[in-house]
């Protein structure tokens, strides 16, 4: 049996998922995991992108939301 390599980016392919990945990394993660999460949604934003999944994704509005959020923690 074959098993492949697990890829969160693969399941963050709509805003409400990224957000929720990103909330989550923000409580119970530290600054690497941080670090990484950034990475894993870049790779699934550009990937998206590319694919025209995340055409009306945008980051600014994003980036306030995760900001209103994370100051409620």
């Amino acid at each position: 049996m074959e098993t492949s390599k697990f890829d969160i980016s693969d399941y963050l392919d709509n805003n409400e998922m990224i957000t929720e990945y990103l909330n989550e990394v923000l409580k119970e993660g530290d600054n690497a995991q941080l670090v990484a999460a950034i990475g894993y949604i870049d790779k699934a934003v550009q990937e998206g992108i590319d694919s025209g999944i995340a055409h009306d994704f945008n980051p600014e509005k994003h980036l306030q939301e995760l900001k209103a959020k994370r100051s409620t923690f």
